[in-house]
């Protein structure tokens, strides 16, 4: 084989690798997400989460995370001047105390 044969078939191989890239990527990939527990009989979730921020004066905000699932609330509290992020308070069991 001379230079020029050599050449190509290395150009050849290098452009066939490259399309192969490009077709993955164009691809849907799955999405995997973790199996539902086995107390939420059947919902197909395993947990949903609703998120709600509370402004209570200029240096602390507060968030209240609430687990459908689980049925628990949990409160992180934010100081703004601090920039730091604590648990305020304890959890709310909210099929106990309702």
């Amino acid at each position: 084989m001379n230079r020029k044969t050599v050449a190509i078939v290395v150009l050849t191989i290098t452009a066939m690798m490259l399309a192969g890239v490009v077709v993955q990527g164009l691809r849907d990939t799955p999405a995997f997400a973790q199996a539902p527990r086995a107390g939420d009989l059947g919902s197909g979730r395993y947990s949903d989460y609703v998120l709600v921020p509370l402004h209570v004066d200029e240096n602390t905000d507060i968030l209240c995370i609430t687990d459908t699932i689980t049925m628990r609330m949990l409160f992180f509290e934010y100081d703004v001047a601090g920039k730091a992020l604590k648990v305020f308070g304890g959890g709310v069991e909210l099929k106990k105390d309702l």
